[in-house]
């Protein structure tokens, strides 16, 4: 970078170079400045390195202009969106590991400006505030290894979230995969009872090993032990759904 030579006409986002004006007492090429004039008309000296490295890329416009152009800087959508390229691209972040350095990224259209994020978000981020408060939504991603964008995006309560978690257990039922709250919810049972239901093949595998005939061998023994819980534990699955 340092080696780079600025001319005089040189444009740089939207600077134009108009006169190099000083160098500082070490002669350090890094800390010359040049005056430019701005896309807007003002004039101002600048670092060269400022310039060179994006650092500085207008008189100060451009920052008014980002700052006042959608007017929701203060809003929880703005927030939102800050707080996704945090998790994102921000080492420092805490929940950094659990995404950045996953490998989750934001897409470019969302990454590179807020209005997009806006656009393709807020209607269904309103939609959703219609049925419970702003203090619940949080943006949720439908594929949970997937990346931030409008199709892998939506807005979620903390319950629904919680549902859609990388460590959650998932039951099959007739083609259908639901976490356990879940099937309690449509089932209208208990979690307590599914919980035992699952467990109920390992407690009867652990009763009929213990009662077992101890003069029988091992592998006949555990063979047998096997076969009986696989039935009783294929009739109280059964039953059970039957009766649900």
């Amino acid at each position: 970078m340092n080696k780079i030579i600025i001319k005089k006409g040189d444009k740089f986002n939207r600077l134009t170079a108009i006169k190099f004006i000083s160098i500082d007492k070490n002669r350090d090429i890094k800390t010359s400045r040049w005056l430019f004039k701005c896309d807007c008309g003002n004039e101002k000296v600048i670092l060269r390195c400022n310039v060179l490295s994006s650092h500085t890329k207008s008189c100060g416009c451009l920052y008014g202009e980002n700052k006042t152009t959608h007017g929701m800087r203060d809003t929880k959508l703005y927030n939102i969106w800050c707080g996704m390229r945090q998790r994102c691209y921000n080492k420092n972040n805490p929940k950094y590991k659990i995404y950045g350095r996953r490998g989750v990224k934001v897409c470019n259209h969302w990454k590179s400006k807020f209005e997009n994020f806006r656009n393709d978000m807020y209607n269904s981020y309103l939609e959703k505030c219609k049925y419970n408060t702003k203090k619940e939504i949080s943006l949720d991603r439908i594929d949970n290894n997937g990346n931030y964008c409008k199709e892998n995006c939506r807005w979620a309560t903390p319950k629904e979230q919680q549902n859609n978690k990388r460590n959650n257990h998932l039951l099959n039922y007739k083609g259908k995969t639901q976490t356990i709250a879940q099937w309690a919810k449509e089932r209208n049972i208990m979690i307590l009872d599914i919980l035992f239901l699952i467990a109920t093949p390992f407690i009867l595998f652990f009763l009929l090993y213990n009662m077992g005939v101890e003069t029988a061998p091992a592998e006949k023994k555990m063979s047998t032990i096997f076969k009986e819980t696989c039935f009783f534990s294929l009739v109280i699955c059964g039953i059970v759904f039957l009766l649900l």
